[in-house]
């Protein structure tokens, strides 16, 4: 059965720590309070952002999902108050600012906001909510648009939706429990158990990343943050900086040309100063394209 609004905040206000309860904890200083007025709706409570993230190193062929320390390829990146661009394609990993704990027979199930997907943004949680679990719940946020968004920490991008189950059990295990603020994934011997290879290339398996150079450029976007590009793009990019420089040329030799065709009407045409006029502006036109090309070229 899923709790609805009455439910939620009897829940949520019970003080008696032997009946069922929904505690919220807020994990950070300059966050502002959970406010139940706002954030329990019809039938779920809205969740916010905290003001950091993860995302994965892109400069490797690929990242081993087996590899003993798949921490080692994560970098931390802070939500700035003024916004945080999410560019087309990438994904950020965030935990709520809201730490929660479900006290009795519930399980949870985390979703993104209607009116977010609508944008383009997906939010997703990797498995259901636990009871017991004492944690904030992290979400992954993904860009499927071809433009940039802007998000804000302590935004209310996600939702928590409660179901009351029969027969639960009191006390949840897992590497995640009590999570306080986002946690790297860990991989330890168990996941390796059950996969069909024998030892020697399972050592590989967990180490031939670690061997991997990098084999994509970045560079820095208007926003300063690191984009970094596959061969393909870097294709592309070189094509239009190699179509700029061209056409930079051209229109340098177009004000040369300008200017000789003013020294030929001046000592052929009698000083016709219309057309010397014409000329004039032509070849001025032309060198200030030709600068602006290189100007963009070179920060491109």
């Amino acid at each position: 059965m899923i709790c609805g609004k009455h439910l939620l905040v009897q829940y949520y206000e019970e003080k008696n720590p032997q009946k069922p309860s929904i505690k919220i904890e807020i994990t950070e200083p300059d966050a502002p309070p959970f406010n139940k007025d706002e954030q329990i709706g019809r039938d779920s409570i809205d969740l916010r952002i905290s003001s950091t993230g993860y995302k994965i190193k892109c400069n490797y062929d690929f990242i081993n999902t087996l590899d003993s320390k798949i921490d080692e390829f994560f970098y931390k990146e802070t939500i700035p108050r003024e916004g945080y661009i999410l560019y087309p394609g990438e994904t950020l990993v965030v935990n709520t600012v809201e730490r929660i704990l479900l006290k009795g027979d519930f399980t949870g199930e985390i979703t993104g906001r209607t009116r977010y997907a609508r944008m383009g943004l997906s939010i997703t949680m990797a498995s259901k909510f636990q009871n017991y679990s004492n944690s904030v719940a992290v979400l992954q946020l993904t860009n499927n648009n071809l433009v940039p968004l802007k998000i804000f920490p302590y935004q209310k991008l996600a939702q928590l939706i409660i179901y009351e189950v029969a027969g639960m059990p009191k006390s949840v295990r897992g590497s995640f429990k009590d999570e306080l603020e986002l946690k790297k994934p860990m991989i330890d011997d168990g996941e390796f158990k059950g996969i069909a290879l024998d030892k020697n290339i399972l050592e590989q398996t967990k180490n031939f990343i670690q061997r991997q150079k990098p084999t994509l450029s970045s560079y820095k976007n208007i926003d300063g943050h690191e984009i970094f590009l596959s061969e393909t793009e870097l294709e592309k990019k070189d094509k239009t900086r190699k179509a700029m420089h061209y056409t930079s040329k051209i229109c340098g030799l177009l004000s040369t040309l300008f200017g000789i065709l003013i020294s030929v009407i001046c000592v052929f045409a009698d000083f016709n100063m219309t057309l010397i006029i014409v000329f004039a502006i032509s070849s001025a036109l032309c060198t200030i394209f030709s600068m602006i090309l290189e100007a963009y070229r070179e920060n491109l």
